[in-house]
């Protein structure tokens, strides 16, 4: 793309869920880790082991993670969704597999409202180019939390 003139930019979603991590790679999130200055840096590092490493069908879910979605702020977890879900409909062709897929899913702190949640149930726009597919939705749901105990249920839930 960079010789097209062309680059993707993107605020990027908050979590990626990996499966299937090659040993020497899934070392480095195997201990639980306790918050210090340290522990950004260890994380960017680790994240940084991954990328080359795992295929397409190895991320069962995404998830973007926002303090609110009012009505100016909403559109970024559109947008964020739009651009997995594409990636997502790439690789599936690209590697012929018509069943690659990632869900994507946003927690949310403040309350959700029936117009963001409206808002969020768009179709992804690469669903849109054929007459003959069918509509995708962005957002697969939205969670309303207050702690992380809800988080970490949710989570354990969508690894069900």
């Amino acid at each position: 793309m960079e010789n097209d003139d062309i680059a993707m930019e993107m605020s990027n979603p908050d979590f990626l869920c990996v499966t299937n991590l090659p040993g020497d790679v899934a070392r480095h999130f195997s201990d639980s880790l306790v918050m210090s200055s340290g522990t950004i840096d260890r994380l960017n590092n680790a994240c940084q082991q991954v990328i080359g490493k795992c295929h397409a069908n190895s991320v069962p879910f995404v998830l973007t993670v926002k303090t609110s979605i009012r009505p100016d702020r909403r559109y970024q977890v559109v947008h964020e969704a739009n651009v997995v879900k594409t990636l997502m409909a790439h690789l599936s062709g690209r590697f012929w597999d018509k069943d690659l897929y990632s869900a994507f899913y946003a927690m949310v702190v403040e309350r959700v409202t029936e117009s963001d949640r409206q808002v969020l149930r768009n179709p992804a726009t690469y669903s849109l180019v054929q007459v003959s597919w069918q509509p995708v939705a962005l957002v697969d749901d939205v969670f309303h939390i207050e702690t992380l105990d809800q988080v970490k249920g949710i989570v354990q839930e969508l690894l069900g």
